[in-house]
């Protein structure tokens, strides 16, 4: 017995849905509606994290001490470096935990890979432009400091650098050609740093 092919409006209907998924396939995808960084500040946070790990596995970097001016303190330089290391932390987590707040009450992208809806500028945006990743830097030199971490601490300059240029510039011109004056005006009126 011979299998009867499909009736010819199922076919045509096939061929249709065909072409549509060709056409789908090689229609050049629509302008991508978010900063074009160079890579995501969370993933750049905790790779350098995890590099500073893998180098201090290699070949260990503490922190300098018996600083002159530890003599003076009770406990020492390793007292201040704890101080110090669980206030950058604290600090961190307060500046990116009150950006995180603005960015929900604002209802807006947080990841960088989501389209921005507004221009954030009250709260901790009224500071300073860049909360979140000034907080993730004090958050990350924190913990350089509370694990004795020379590698963490030298990766600061790369982390700086890569947020600075590979990232904070793409935002800037993204929001600037989204949000045109109004962006500009915040610029003008809010420092990049506190």
């Amino acid at each position: 017995m011979m299998a009867r092919s499909p009736p010819r409006s199922r076919r045509v209907a096939r061929s249709s849905q065909l072409i549509d998924e060709y056409a789908l396939m090689n229609t050049p995808p629509a302008p991508k509606d978010a900063p074009d960084v160079v890579v995501h500040p969370p993933i750049l946070f905790a790779g350098l994290l995890i590099l500073g790990f893998v180098l201090t596995r290699i070949r260990p970097m503490r922190l300098p001490h018996n600083w002159p001016w530890a003599e003076q303190w009770p406990g020492g330089d390793e007292l201040i470096i704890q101080v110090a290391g669980w206030a950058a932390v604290v600090l961190g987590f307060v500046c990116i935990g009150a950006a995180v707040i603005q960015f929900l009450r604002a209802r807006t992208g947080i990841p960088t890979f989501h389209a921005a809806t507004t221009v954030v500028s009250d709260g901790i945006y009224s500071y300073t432009r860049n909360p979140m990743y000034a907080g993730g830097i004090a958050l990350h030199a924190g913990v350089a400091l509370l694990l004795d971490n020379g590698w963490l601490l030298v990766l600061l300059v790369p982390l700086i650098a890569v947020l600075r240029y590979g990232v904070v510039a793409r935002e800037e011109a993204y929001m600037e050609q989204k949000f045109g004056q109004a962006y500009r005006d915040y610029l003008a009126r809010v420092p990049r740093r506190f």
